[in-house]
């Protein structure tokens, strides 16, 4: 995308194309170009100078003017000293933002005279606009070898993007200028929204995960190249990129193990230190035995480790990218220290041509400012098994990422090849504390999967829909704990106008995440984000901050929150749900105000908490099915009530009792031995995992989708052998596995051993008194109905090593009252 403009007596002049034909009927040809024999810059974010020149308007210089005292610049040579009778220049995003510069000309390079001052482009056009120079029309022009533009950002930003420039000799008819029209990029016409969350295609169907780039050729080892294993002061930026230079699509570049040290960027972008090439994979000798390790710091601008524009098929594993950075470090949101290169690996379109089919396996990020992994209009990209940690600063301005998906702000590209979606983000570890965010999707960016990753500690939202018309992503399996605010959040406020925060956008899924310990609020939805599906989470044990929420819906309409397990939440002032009154962005006038409106909560398990579910504020709010007991308060009603149907507790469901066909338990200290015929089952873990014991048990219903209601009951009760006052929570989980029995089960043989492993359905906390027994009931109705085969197989377990001794009676127990059952009403 680009901008236009033209300037006479030092002001702004919009001199449009379309204007300087309106003015005739046939509108003249321009004059011919003067040839440029060289371009330069003053830096660039890895789109380059030479892009202002290929006749293409896909490609781009990009450069961000930090100091307005010292903006960035391209400059372009005649090779020798000519009249120039005006400038033509397209801009990135033209057609929705203005950009400012000044043009000065040069006879030597050194001495600069000033041209056009408080250049201003139309903001309305991508195509190249007419520039003519101060005092100087275009029938004249200025004499001069040397053009240099002098940038100072746009409308939204410190970014200058020139998309194409040419300088014309004076022309009598005036500033006309050539048209690139023909190649500024048009959506697929064929192009159908899309209608389901994650990976999915318009119709719904599944979008495969992308083809992994196989080595079918050479591997080239840097060290061929001069590149020095040793952890030495020798620059292995050039060594580097010799091989992937050298290489071909197919080849291996591979790094023994070692440190190597990067001191300078590639020569035709100072800004970046390794550039990929499609088709050829980057590989370390092992995570924690490969380290790239950059020399970067704040005063070398957009820095960035590894970058790619427009690459596709690589693989990118098995090493670290690293940092001179030795700190401070600081885990203050408002502080803007830091330090480092900005991005870790950084990804995105050659201007519309994503890049694409990319894994990104095994790498360790560490010591950047911004972001360890910026994925930028493109799609297909898999971050999986990556550890991220320590980043230099996470104070405000997009600090202290560890991955970011992103589009383009406020501007939705269905249709275009630089859409961003079906991007993933699996099987990663996020540590805090020097985390500002673990994973950020923004800009109108679709369809990305978040999914089995494990968060911890970190300092603002861990997954966060940032507020910027996001759309149906899936954030699904994942592992929260310790966080400081959310550990999942829908819509945000702050940023500055125009790309100001506000909504995500509709149909994001949200499911089968597990949040333990802490949390402000275990997931958000506000700012106005609509038609959100919040189900089957589980929040637990959440002790602080004071005031915390388990799932929190202000200005959400369309939510549905249901079959989410709260439980066993004691912090001061908590409730398991609050729908409450959004103030909106404070800063910007209250844009996202509001209050929750058609909201649905059913199905939801909340026992056990300090506060069960407040509800301050709502309209047309439908709350029906819950099992709300043994909170310290249930319900508080600050807005009319709920329908009929719902209540703080309830009676044990009616309907018939039906037996397991098997039941047992697992035991990893006799990872061999069958407990089929024990009339007793442990459900026990300690801290660091040495012991464990689940409890198993599988059912055969009838006519499953006939079942109204189905709740599996079990006793137990807490030994003597606890503490007095000890309180230990469980979770009820489903697995889909249903080929054990009991005369077979092991720990070696399980389906299912950690919470990972199967989908929680429900918790219920033990609180004694000691070798007291209580039948616990857990809501199952919606797992019982889905199992069109009619097994249901159900585990009991301790999810975070708490350690208590329990006693529960199996189906072999001597008093049948005693025995687990499956109780279902139809």
């Amino acid at each position: 995308m680009k901008r236009t403009l033209a300037l006479t007596g030092g002001a702004a002049l919009v001199l449009s194309m379309a204007s300087a034909a309106a003015a005739q009927e046939t509108p003249p040809d321009p004059p011919d170009p003067l040839p440029v024999v060289e371009v330069r810059a003053s830096g660039s974010d890895g789109n380059l100078p030479e892009g202002t020149l290929d006749g293409l308007l896909s490609t781009r210089w990009s450069a961000q003017t930090v100091d307005q005292d010292n903006p960035q610049w391209i400059r372009y040579d005649l090779g020798a000293v000519t009249q120039i009778g005006y400038a033509g220049i397209a801009w990135h995003q033209g057609g929705v933002r203005q950009s400012f510069f000044d043009l000065q000309v040069s006879d030597d390079g050194q001495t600069w005279r000033p041209v056009l001052t408080g250049g201003a482009s139309s903001g309305t056009a991508l195509d190249l606009e007419p520039v003519e120079f101060d005092a100087a029309p275009a029938p004249i022009g200025v004499a001069g070898r040397y053009l240099r533009y002098l940038g100072f950002g746009n409308t939204n930003s410190g970014w200058n993007s020139l998309t194409e420039v040419r300088l014309y000799p004076p022309n009598p008819d005036g500033p006309v200028v050539h048209s690139f029209a023909d190649n500024i990029p048009e959506p697929d016409p064929d192009a159908e929204p899309f209608t389901a969350p994650g990976l999915t295609e318009p119709d719904g169907s599944p979008h495969p995960l992308p083809p992994r780039n196989q080595v079918t050729g050479d591997r080239l080892d840097v060290t061929g190249f001069g590149a020095d294993p040793a952890d030495s002061p020798h620059d292995d930026t050039s060594a580097i990129n010799a091989a992937i230079d050298a290489a071909e699509p197919g080849d291996e570049v591979f790094l023994p193990a070692g440190t190597y040290n990067l001191h300078s960027g590639v020569p035709s972008d100072a800004s970046s230190q390794i550039a990929l090439r499609s088709g050829v994979n980057l590989r370390g000798a092992g995570q924690d035995d490969t380290i790239v390790r950059s020399s970067f710091t704040e005063a070398d601008g957009n820095g960035k480790v590894v970058r790619g524009f427009g690459v596709t098929d690589l693989v990118i594993s098995d090493l670290t990218v690293t940092s001179t950075f030795d700190g401070p470090f600081s885990d203050d949101t408002n502080a803007d220290a830091g330090g480092g290169p900005q991005y870790g690996i950084f990804l995105s379109d050659a201007v519309t041509r994503p890049s694409q089919r990319i894994y990104i396996e095994r790498v360790t990020v560490e010591r950047f400012e911004r972001m360890g992994i910026r994925v930028a209009s493109s799609r297909d990209v898999v971050v999986s098994e990556c550890l991220f940690r320590d980043a230099t600063s996470v104070g405000g301005g997009g600090r202290g990422y560890g991955v970011s998906i992103q589009g383009i702000a406020k501007v939705d590209r269905l249709g275009f090849p630089d859409d961003s979606r079906h991007n993933v983000v699996r099987d990663s570890t996020f540590e805090g504390p020097y985390l500002r965010h673990g994973v950020v999707l923004q800009f109108v960016t679709h369809n990305n999967l978040v999914a089995g990753n494990q968060f911890s500690e970190i300092a603002l939202d861990a997954v966060d829909l940032h507020g910027e018309d996001e759309y149906r992503n899936e954030v699904r399996g994942n592992q929260f704990d310790r966080m400081r605010a959310a550990a999942i959040a829908l819509g945000n406020t702050g940023g500055s106008a125009p790309s100001n925060h506000d909504a995500s956008g509709p149909g994001n899924w949200i499911h089968r995440n597990q949040i333990v310990r802490a949390a402000r609020e275990g997931i958000k939805v506000h700012m106005g984000t609509p038609d959100t599906l919040i189900e089957r989470n589980t929040i637990i044990g959440l002790a602080g901050p004071a005031r915390g929420r388990g799932i929190q819906v202000l200005n959400a309409p369309g939510t549905v929150v249901r079959n989410n397990v709260v439980s066993a939440n004691r912090g001061d002032g908590f409730w398991g749900i609050h729908l409450g009154v959004d103030p909106g962005d404070g800063g910007a006038g209250g844009v996202g105000s509001g209050v929750p409106t058609e909201v649905t909560i059913t199905g939801n398990t909340i026992i056990n908490n300090t506060g069960g579910v407040l509800l301050e504020a709502g309209e047309s709010v439908t709350m029906t099915g819950n099992t709300i007991r043994s909170n310290d308060e249930d319900i508080r009603l600050d807005v009319a009530p709920p329908p009929p149907g719902d209540g703080g507790g309830g009676d044990p469901p009616a309907g018939d009792l039906l037996a397991p066909t098997d039941d047992s338990m697992i035991d990893n200290g006799s990872p061999d031995a069958t407990f089929g015929d024990a009339t007793l089952l442990k459900w026990k873990r300690n801290a660091s995992g040495s012991i464990q014991r689940i409890a198993y048990y599988r059912f055969e219903v009838d006519d499953p989708a006939g079942v109204e209601s189905a709740t599996l009951e079990v006793s137990a009760k807490l030994t003597a052998s606890n503490p007095d006052g000890a309180s230990y929570d469980y979770q009820v989980l489903e697995v889909d596995d249903d080929t054990w029995t009991e005369d077979d089960l092991t720990w070696n043989t399980a389906p299912a051993r950690e919470p990972a492993d199967a989908a929680g359905i429900g918790t219920f906390t033990m609180a004694g008194p000691l070798d007291q027994v209580e039948r616990i009931q857990v809501d199952v109705t919606e797992y019982v109905r889905a199992q069109a085969d009619g097994v249901v197989t159900l585990i009991i377990l301790d999810p975070v090593g708490q350690n208590g001794n329990l006693d529960s009676y199996s189906k072999e127990r001597g008093t049948e009252a005693l025995r687990p059952g499956l109780r279902t009403d139809r």
